[in-house]
């Protein structure tokens, strides 16, 4: 749900009606009326990752 607490960062409209908003924390709302009414459509999560690891990228593509 969207509530004025959420920090926007960017917008793009593909149509007078339907658009998405970007904001902080990764959530994404989205609208098919031209902005009257947004829906949460990515969930907002706190997760993070207790690890990662980096494999070799070979070949290397540039160091031949």
């Amino acid at each position: 749900m969207f509530t004025a607490s959420k920090h926007l960062n960017a917008f793009y409209f593909l149509n007078s009606n339907t658009g998405f908003l970007a904001g902080n924390f990764g959530s994404i709302l989205k609208t098919t009326n031209g902005g009257g009414n947004f829906v949460n459509i990515f969930n907002e999560s706190n997760f993070v990752a207790n690890s990662y690891s980096l494999f070799q990228n070979y070949p290397n593509p540039f160091n031949p």
